[in-house]
């Protein structure tokens, strides 16, 4: 009998040893994150006129803190607001719209991943397609331009294009502008349809951490572990195998999505989108860096493929635009990462693609 007790006794004090621990860790994880923002891109050069701590907090947690709509994480769930993102009620980033267009608007919808959704933009105006809309909004003569944030953050060409089928047509859309390339060349060749269900898993584990905002500690220890990660891999490898099917399967799937639009009266700009080490430029000290850790040239090398693909488009497509040069002018570093870059880089690319879509306007 007393060592039944003297068992349950341990069971005790295990759980109240637990409980206190947790009470500790808990308000002390908050204070640390709360005041260092556990985000290695605002590290970044690309982040130095960044000196609000409480918007650097912001930018950090609220893209964690946005929900999935669906295990294949393909869209969010409508109706999100943070201070620097916003899911209007049809699951598209920025302000609502109206289902049904009218002949005073020309509606433009811009896909792509998660540098058109604008992963770590200060605002929803400083993404790509917010800046574009900004300088519609302050261009004469250009009245009723609406231009949608329609990017996913992982989205490639069959997850775009399955948002075009099944969800951007019923907003009966003047124009679709295709920000992609790098998502499609960087991923796996066999997995294009949609991740496998242990992937799903993984994935939904990883949200349902980064999303807890109650108990926040593995959410802390998950993203110190990230960047331990990040920081001690010497080389982030590049799987360079099927480059050509790659570009090929990108291109038939723009290709028909095009064909398409001839069809049923709507416009498609297929645009291929910069990265780290496109175009002309020489690249900061910290770019460079980042350039070789993620093997860069290789990247640059299968990116090819998807330039050669692209001019193929043309028959089809109304417009495409090779937008690999479009920071050729600029010399403080764009990017935080290889592929991401921040508000001035997003505003320089925005400018182009705005002239590109003006010239298309003239046209018609």
């Amino acid at each position: 009998m007393s060592v039944q007790v003297s068992y349950k006794k341990q069971i005790l004090f295990c759980l109240i040893f637990c409980c206190i621990v947790i009470l500790v860790i808990e308000p002390t994880v908050r204070i640390y994150d709360y005041n260092f923002p556990s985000c290695f891109f605002l590290k970044s050069e690309a982040f130095d006129h960044v000196n609000d701590n409480d918007l650097k907090r912001e930018i950090c947690h609220a893209f964690y803190l946005l929900e999935w709509n669906d295990s294949s994480h393909t869209s969010y769930k409508p109706d999100q607001h943070f201070s620097v993102v916003n899911i209007n009620s049809d699951g598209f980033r920025g302000p609502e719209i109206s289902l049904k267009n009218n002949d005073e608007v020309f509606r433009i919808f811009f896909l792509g991943g998660s540098t058109a959704f604008g992963a770590s933009a200060l605002s929803d105006e400083k993404t790509i397609p917010g800046y574009i809309q900004q300088f519609f909004d302050n261009e004469k003569n250009y009245d009723g331009i609406e231009v949608i944030n329609a990017g996913v953050p992982g989205g490639y060409s069959f997850i775009e294009a399955e948002m075009v089928k099944k969800k951007i047509l019923d907003f009966e859309p003047d124009l679709l502008v295709i920000y992609d390339g790098y998502n499609d060349n960087h991923r796996n060749f066999n997995n294009y349809y949609l991740d496998t269900q242990t992937e799903k898993t993984a994935y939904d584990l990883m949200h349902l951490i980064l999303q807890n905002d109650f108990y926040k500690t593995p959410q802390f220890f998950f993203h110190q572990y990230f960047h331990w990660t990040f920081e001690t891999t010497e080389i982030i490898s590049f799987d360079d195998a099927y480059g050509f099917e790659k570009a090929n399967r990108w291109m038939m799937t723009w290709d028909e999505v095009c064909q398409n639009g001839n069809q049923h009266g709507y416009e498609v700009m297929v645009m291929l989108q910069p990265f780290l080490g496109t175009g002309e430029r020489e690249l900061t000290d910290e770019e460079l860096a980042m350039f070789k850790k993620y093997e860069g040239k290789n990247i640059l090398n299968n990116y090819e493929h998807f330039a050669d693909a692209l001019g193929k488009l043309s028959d089809s497509c109304t417009k495409t635009v090779d937008l690999r040069n479009s920071l050729d002018n600029e010399s403080e570093t764009m990017y935080y990462d290889i592929v991401h870059t921040g508000d001035k880089g997003n505003k320089v690319i925005a400018i182009e693609v705005f002239e590109e879509i003006k010239k298309l306007l003239k046209r018609d």
